[in-house]
């Protein structure tokens, strides 16, 4: 071999102590892709919950969703124990057979969670402004 075909590096190749701007570039597309992947199934999942709210599985059907969404992200979940995700599985199912069972309860439920806002931040300066010490 000659001296000549040694001294062409490939242009995948960096030097030691050179900037490698294609693994660079690599990374952001990684983070990209999972961020769309992430937002996909975000907006998925909010269509769903939309859909979901005239059935009586109204909880259970976005958990099941995030569990599944969960395990597929996530492969070493696999060998976690599977009382977990039935637990959630049957906390959802249960209050979703409470919204079934109390109407009242699922209506006044659903109206405030249209109308929660956070808290102003002026209500949560005020006992600092008297003092420090609430009444």
């Amino acid at each position: 071999m000659s001296s000549e075909a040694l001294s062409h590096a490939p242009p995948w190749w960096t030097a030691p102590g050179e900037t490698d701007s294609y693994a660079f570039l690599a990374l952001a597309v990684f983070f990209l892709f999972i961020f769309l992947v992430f937002f996909l199934y975000s907006l998925f999942d909010k269509y769903a919950e939309h859909k979901s709210r005239s059935t009586p599985l109204k909880t259970t059907i976005p958990t099941l969703l995030i569990i599944a969404f969960a395990y597929e992200i996530l492969p070493p979940l696999a060998h976690f124990s599977f009382l977990l995700p039935l637990a959630l599985i049957a906390t959802a199912l249960a209050r979703d057979l409470m919204l079934w069972f109390n109407p009242e309860r699922a209506a006044e439920f659903d109206a405030a969670e249209a109308t929660t806002t956070p808290q102003a931040p002026e209500a949560s300066a005020a006992p600092a402004a008297q003092g420090g010490r609430e009444p």
